[in-house]
Order: C-alpha cells, then sequence, then structure tokens
C-alpha cells in the first residue's frame, strides 16, 4: 500500500541488487516521510576493486547463494539516481569516517516532498 510506512531503511542492500533502482523506487511508493540508505561508495577504480573483493569474500561466509552484482556506485552517481527519481531533498553524511579502513559508508537521507509526490 502507498504511503505505508513513515520511515523506510535500505541497509548495505542495494549493491545486492540486479535493479537497485527498482528497489529504490519501491521503498519511496511505500514511505510517507524519507527512506534512509546506507551504502558503501567508492572514489576511484582501486577502492572498487577492494569493495568488490572485500563484499565476495564476507558475503561467501553467510551464504553460497548470496546475489553478488557488485552495483556499487560514487557518491555522487547515488545522489544523481536519488535527484532522478524527484525524492525531495537527499542529505549525505558519512557513518564511519575511520580514514584507515578500505570502505566509505554513507548514509543518504531522502526526505519526501509530500506536495510533490
Amino acid at each position: 500500500m502507498n504511503r505505508s510506512f513513515d520511515n523506510v531503511c535500505l541497509i548495505f542492500a542495494l549493491h545486492h541488487m540486479s535493479d537497485p533502482i527498482a528497489a529504490v523506487r519501491e521503498c519511496l511508493r511505500v514511505t510517507k516521510k524519507r527512506l534512509i540508505v546506507l551504502e558503501d561508495v567508492y572514489q576511484n577504480s582501486f577502492e572498487l576493486s577492494l569493495l568488490k573483493l572485500l563484499d565476495y569474500h564476507g558475503n561467501r561466509v553467510i551464504s553460497e547463494d548470496m546475489s553478488l552484482p557488485f552495483n556499487f556506485r560514487t557518491e555522487m552517481e547515488w545522489k544523481g539516481v536519488f535527484k532522478s527519481l524527484d525524492t525531495g531533498s537527499v542529505t549525505v553524511e558519512n557513518i564511519r569516517p575511520n580514514h584507515w579502513r578500505p570502505s566509505r559508508h554513507r548514509m543518504f537521507i531522502l526526505e519526501k516532498d509530500n506536495e510533490r509526490l
């Protein structure tokens, strides 16, 4: 049902989906106020390769059947996707700012403009 939940969270899931944009659209459909997305992002090809390697090894421990399409994006690419879906405002926060850690975690907060959506 449309607008069934005040808030919806997607937590480190989009990079596992074959069509992450469809998932974001569905989450926007069912939320009244905001969608909170946590994802790993990268800034260069080395970081992307490292993300793929860590994701593969970390998730194979959980399940041999886990989908691993590696749909990682840069912070700017995700912001572009969210803006293209006419989400209203998009806020980005660095949720684990350790420079020594090889991955970059971001929290995207998509506030719905209920006048438009």
